[in-house]
């Protein structure tokens, strides 16, 4: 009888470690939900998701805040008068896996793949259900000897009317 007390007590402990770090892990609808937030809700919502706060800082065009997690993924906010825009960083594999099979998603056309600069490829998507644009930054590390490790970038930003149908005409019919 102990043993499945002991047992039982071991496996609530893997399901709430398990979902505390799955948690850590924003998923796709929530940044583009968090993109239409203001400044104070977002900071809310970082801290519901186990987001420490990490800096701020303002200039006389935009307001950007960001917060990290344990597993050292920074999520942030910038603030201007035209739009807001919401990114992540520092992706590791495993969770860019998980947003890349979201962007797989009808609502998402893929419009633009470019060579950033050295070492960063991009690709941008488009939302048509909420006319967001979805930028993704893969950045290679190939610093470390023997092996290549890819970081990864994802921007949402809720541009003008005018720049959506911009990047919506770049889709091939």
């Amino acid at each position: 009888m102990m043993k499945y007390k002991y047992l039982i007590l071991l496996f609530f402990l893997c399901i709430l470690s398990f979902t505390k770090g799955h948690a850590q892990n924003l998923k796709l609808e929530n940044l583009i939900k968090l993109n239409q937030l203001n400044l104070e809700e977002f900071q809310e919502y970082m801290y519901g998701n186990q987001f420490s706060f990490l800096h701020a800082k303002t200039n006389s065009k935009t307001d950007t805040i960001s917060f990290v997690n344990k597993k050292d993924i920074i999520a942030g906010f910038i603030v201007s008068k035209k739009t807001n825009t919401v990114f992540v960083e520092n992706i590791k594999e495993d969770y860019f896996k998980e947003l890349n099979s979201d962007l797989k998603y009808p609502d998402f056309i893929l419009v633009e793949t470019k060579i950033k600069t050295e070492n960063i490829l991009e690709k941008i998507y488009v939302n048509k259900k909420t006319e967001n644009i979805i930028q993704v930054s893969v950045i290679s590390n190939n610093k470390k000897s023997n092996q290549i490790e890819n970081l990864y970038k994802l921007t949402v930003v809720k541009p003008t009317t005018y720049v959506y149908r911009k990047f919506l005409s770049k889709v091939k019919k």
